[in-house]
């Protein structure tokens, strides 16, 4: 456990653990909406707290098909919001689902198995980013920063069922294991887990391999050796892993030019560390009550943040280490001009956020939003229009997406509606909105796009 105190990790990991159990007590949930049970029965394994691995659907199954139904959602007492419906508008595709669990994430996975096993892959490293926020509900999820595995110009997380993770090369563990899980990718140091297996992808809130862990078994190939293989994809939540019950089938074995991959991976060992982005605001307004709370949120999810009256007497140094700031409504246009020109007179460029609303878990979903400095092209959410009473979102690859909406009363009250919480298939969806939505937050598991209702 690297970027929280382990105990109160485990502790979290726990608690949320406790969450999905009463949530699946009280709703369906997405994968049960989407009826993968008739795909295939659960698995009968277990992980380490006694909750089901998951299930992998056979290869033939149509698991986008029940995707033309949707539920509703909302509060009981709010008929407007259990009238909403998906109208995918491009259409769907047969694709196969493979669902795991991570207690820890809260996960309700949905991707795409297609193999790209041509016999040389590409292989690249890039930045990525695992979405921190504040939940609908009050939970809070941990931004992480990480670097991603980058096969036949795609990420490889995409490639794989919709998982809530991050690689081991992630931004917050200390410079001697980051180089030690380096060192392991290049074989160059002992495997982690049995059988000569690796871990591709971890548990982004503890990274235990009890919450479950997306493995794989690198060899060297070619008669010199010179090549990299990738192999036996599989998900392990114990020294073992049990391939024909839990293992991606669909996904390689992904060959790598050894020069290539050497190259890539020698580029971290050497410093030259893809950027992941500065994980600091400075929040400038006149509420301080409520800047505080926000700062509050924001240390909690893994976002330093620092508030300040403006920008002036800062020194350089300091003013380099943010990635954004963030204005109040009240805050006057004259110290905006100060404050953007603190910035460009220290040579830094950072995103500036004009708060929609005093709702906290609003505000660190712009901040989020802000601070996401990953290519269009490597994001599963990339458009999120709203009007005429709908939302409009646009993803890449099959996967979770959360729409939540809010709005502030006359009385200044927060009111809250959860109005999607569903695997969706590559594609545009449409979906309907509450009455008298304001704003509009979509989450996935790397990325939050926040828009204003339009009137």
């Amino acid at each position: 456990m690297y970027a929280l105190d382990h105990a109160y990790a485990r502790a979290l990991c726990v608690r949320r653990q406790l969450h999905v159990h009463r949530e699946g007590l009280q709703r369906p949930l997405a994968h049960q909406r989407l009826g993968l049970d008739a795909v295939r029965p659960p698995q009968a394994a277990r992980n380490g707290r006694g909750r089901a691995l998951g299930r992998v659907p056979r290869p033939e199954a149509d698991a986008t098909a029940a995707l033309r139904e949707h539920h509703g959602g909302g509060e009981p007492d709010d008929p407007t919001a259990h009238d909403n419906h998906i109208c995918p508008v491009t259409p769907t595709h047969p694709g196969n689902v493979a669902e795991y669990v991570m207690p820890c994430a809260e996960i309700l996975p949905g991707g795409d198995t297609q193999g790209m096993s041509a016999e040389y892959a590409t292989f690249g490293l890039a930045p990525a980013m695992r979405a921190g926020g504040v939940l609908a509900n009050g939970d809070y999820q941990v931004h992480r920063d990480f670097v991603d595995f980058i096969v036949n110009g795609r990420p490889l997380l995409f490639q794989l069922a919709d998982l809530d993770a991050v690689s081991p090369l992630a931004s917050d563990i200390p410079p001697a294991i980051f180089t030690t899980h380096v060192r392991r990718l290049l074989l160059e140091a002992e495997a982690p887990l049995r059988d000569g297996r690796y871990v591709i992808y971890g548990c982004p809130e503890c990274e235990g391999l009890e919450c479950g862990a997306v493995t794989a078994v690198i060899d060297r190939a070619g008669e010199d050796g010179e090549d990299y293989v990738w192999r036996d994809f599989a998900w392990q939540t114990s020294e073992h892993a049990d391939l024909e019950r839990n293992g991606y089938h669909g996904i390689g074995p992904f060959r790598f030019r050894g020069g290539e991959y050497r190259a890539a991976l020698g580029r971290l060992l050497n410093g030259a560390e893809p950027a992941a982005g500065r994980r600091r605001v400075l929040l400038i307004g006149a509420r301080v009550a409520l800047l505080a709370k926000l700062a509050a949120a924001l240390r909690m999810i893994g976002i330093g943040a620092e508030i300040a009256a403006d920008a002036s007497g800062v020194p350089a140094e300091e003013l380099r280490t943010y990635g954004a700031v963030a204005f109040g409504r009240a805050v006057p246009e004259r110290m905006r001009d100060g404050v953007r020109a603190a910035f460009e007179g220290a040579g830094v460029e950072v995103r500036y956020v004009d708060g929609f609303a005093p709702v906290v878990p609003l505000l660190v979903a712009q901040i989020e939003y802000a601070l996401d400095r990953s290519p269009l092209a490597q994001r599963r959410l990339t458009r999120l229009t709203v009007a005429g009473g709908a939302a409009v979102t646009e993803v890449t690859s099959s996967c979770r997406v959360r729409l939540t909406a809010y709005r502030v009363d006359r009385l200044l009250r927060t009111r809250v509606h959860e109005v999607l919480d569903e695997v969706l298939a590559p594609g545009e969806h449409r979906v309907a909105l509450p009455g008298k939505s304001q704003f509009v937050v979509a989450r996935t598991p790397d990325s939050v796009l926040v828009s204003a209702v339009s009137p």
